[in-house]
């Protein structure tokens, strides 16, 4: 079974509002994101061509989830009125298949 790795990534670091939800664009498209969610839930959305975008999903304060999805642009919003929910994504790009025998590292 061939194994899926990434060889950069993206990463946002910031604060989600609780009214209009923030947007930012991730150039290269990513093709798998880590969602971190801090202090308090939010609602994310991404889109592969930033014009169809999937439904808002919660994501739990304290939760981190890894999702293989393609992504140029995502929106993050704060669900809690009168919070800020602090959050990071990370999104990889340029990925590598790596089947039989795993590569080795030789310094250099």
């Amino acid at each position: 079974m061939p194994l899926t790795t990434f060889r950069q990534q993206h990463h946002v670091e910031d604060d989600a509002p609780d009214t209009t939800p923030r947007e930012y664009l991730l150039n290269p498209v990513s093709f798998r994101i880590d969602v971190f969610i801090f202090n308090n839930d939010a609602l994310v959305s991404w889109s592969h061509d930033g014009q169809f975008w999937t439904t808002e999903r919660r994501f739990v304060a304290g939760s981190i989830s890894s999702i293989d999805v393609q992504v140029k642009r995502f929106r993050v919003r704060n669900r809690t009125v009168g919070q800020v929910a602090h959050f990071e994504l990370t999104g990889y790009f340029d990925p590598v298949e790596l089947i039989g025998i795993p590569p080795v590292y030789v310094p250099g």
